[in-house]
């Protein structure tokens, strides 16, 4: 039984057995004048049960010293070994106290990941129901389940609209909405334009992936301009065909990556359609293609990397660790940590920046399966790939891809791809296609910087 001594508001020490929470538990054993008349009885306890004081005092100095310079004991973890090393996902301050920060960064490495890694040692679920009861103790809403968690394009706009509204009333002191002067609001893809009083007004916003909440732009006036119209009218069969291409169009822009904090990027990997919403190349996904998150299910994450890496002006392909894919009620959901080396960073992010580069995703020739109406039946993705020209199906060399795996930290991928698609060899007869591909990068790149 290990026993702890605690010094009482009138200046008394006092010895107590010690709780699972390394607080004093129950009644004082008894209260002394000094300290070291305390630890005297500890000595007589400890050698009661065949230990001495200095087995105590290596049980006390048990701790583990973290980045923030403090030494903190095994309470302060939700799992703890028998050693040191054994200490995992911290939740208690240097204070002591728990910490919401804490918490929540343990409850992210224990579901989705934290910073790219994804807890995978000891105790699991007995730390998961651990940090429930202490976010209920704390009085903490439990964080959802991003994969339960979707939301309707209907609903994503009823949002857009109330976060203005709530901005303009703000703006105005208005107590509720009908105290407000008219105005009407139309939504696009990330900006709204406002018509009030005053004039018209661009509001930009942004859409977080994980809890749906909308940040608003300063608005910006504009005003309607007026161009001749000199094409030819055209009949009703050219009005859908436009309206499809505009479809098309409103499709690629989900496609477009964004940053989403330091060195992180989002976007969605695959889009939903269906028959009358097909890709450029007769194909379409929805909820019922097979396999798409399976080998990232096995591994845990996928390589991120730059055009399918074949980019040979980078010394790797890997920029970055995609550990977040989840399906939601318009495609699939990535995020990536980006960690690209100096000598290529500034060039990368800044195509990130100006949202030049879009999503592609890759898998096996033997792995794919599309029905004879378009539909992808059967598409396990092997890596994501940010890219100036996303296009049809592309296929990397299988060394390359477990090269790939490899420098994100998991060196036997052969065995996931044999075991889960069936897939073996080195896949060394495609060099015309990377020939092909590589060509198709370069003038890319140049209609780039000529825009």
């Amino acid at each position: 039984m290990p026993y702890i001594t605690s010094k009482r508001k009138d200046g008394k020490f006092c010895n107590y057995k010690q709780g699972e929470d390394g607080k004093p538990e129950g009644e004082s054993l008894a209260c002394f004048d000094s300290l070291s008349k305390a630890h005297a009885q500890l000595r007589a306890l400890y050698a009661n049960e065949g230990k001495s004081l200095i087995m105590a005092d290596e049980l006390k100095a048990m701790m583990k010293k973290e980045s923030d310079g403090a030494m903190h004991p095994k309470d302060h973890y939700l799992v703890a070994g028998e050693t040191v090393s054994d200490f995992h996902l911290r939740i208690k301050d240097k204070q002591g106290k728990l910490s919401p920060r804490l918490m929540g960064a343990a409850h992210a490495a224990l579901t989705v990941g934290y910073r790219g890694n994804k807890y995978a040692g000891p105790d699991k679920e007995k730390a998961l129901a651990k940090l429930k009861k202490l976010y209920k103790q704390m009085g903490m809403k439990w964080p959802e389940d991003k994969a339960e968690k979707s939301i309707s394009i209907w609903d994503l706009e009823n949002k857009v609209r109330g976060a203005i509204r709530t901005k303009l009333m703000e703006a105005t002191g208005a107590d509720d909405e009908w105290d407000m002067p008219y105005y009407s609001c139309d939504i696009f893809l990330d900006f709204a334009i406002v018509k009030a009083p005053a004039g018209l007004y661009q509001i930009e916003y942004s859409i977080a992936p994980e809890s749906y909440e909308i940040t608003l732009g300063e608005p910006q006036k504009v005003k309607i301009e007026y161009v001749p119209d000199d094409a030819p009218e055209e009949d009703i069969a050219d009005m859908e065909d436009e309206a499809y291409a505009e479809m098309l169009k409103k499709s690629a822009d989900l496609t477009v990556i964004k940053a989403l904090g330091e060195n992180r990027v989002g976007s969605y990997a695959v889009l939903w359609g269906d028959e009358a919403k097909k890709d450029l190349t007769g194909e379409f996904f929805d909820q019922k293609t097979e396999e798409l998150t399976t080998i990232f299910e096995a591994v845990g994450k996928l390589p991120y990397l730059y055009h399918h890496g074949l980019d040979e002006t980078l010394k790797t392909a890997v920029i970055g660790v995609v550990d977040t894919l989840i399906p939601d009620t318009i495609g699939l959901w990535y995020e990536a940590q980006l960690r690209m080396a100096s000598e290529y960073e500034e060039a990368v992010k800044k195509l990130f920046s100006e949202k030049k580069l879009k999503t592609s995703t890759q898998t096996f020739p033997v792995a794919r399966r599309v029905g004879k109406n378009g539909h992808i039946d059967r598409w396990p993705i092997v890596e994501i790939t940010a890219t100036p020209t996303p296009a049809e199906y592309r296929m990397q060399p299988v060394e390359t891809l477990k090269g790939a795996f490899t420098e994100i930290g998991y060196a036997d991928i052969a065995s996931v791809f044999k075991a889960k698609l069936g897939i073996d060899g080195d896949g060394s007869t495609q060099g015309a296609e990377k020939a092909r591909m590589l060509k198709e990068l370069e003038l890319a790149e140049i209609e780039l910087l000529d825009f």
